[in-house]
């Protein structure tokens, strides 16, 4: 799986900072939804971690405050989550 170009979701227009980026973008920037539900909080935050992204595909586009921001997100609203 590459990564597609998006938005940096903790950055907007002007350098402006979102308040919670959506499901739908954290999903097209780090596909984190294709594979099987997070397990746990460990589980998710792992997968929101620089060195776990470039491991999957090679590459990471995001900084690890982007990532962070996502992982809050995903966990906050237990997106994708059996637990």
């Amino acid at each position: 799986m590459a990564f597609r170009t998006v938005a940096v979701p903790t950055e907007g227009p002007y350098g402006m900072r979102w308040a919670v980026p959506t499901r739908e973008m954290i999903s097209e920037a780090t596909g984190f939804d294709a594979g099987d539900e997070f397990q746990s909080e460990a589980q998710v935050r792992l997968y929101f971690a620089v060195v776990e992204q470039v491991a999957m595909f090679g590459e990471c586009p995001w900084s690890q405050e982007a990532l962070d921001t996502m992982a809050e997100a995903v966990l906050e609203h237990r997106w994708h989550c059996a637990f």
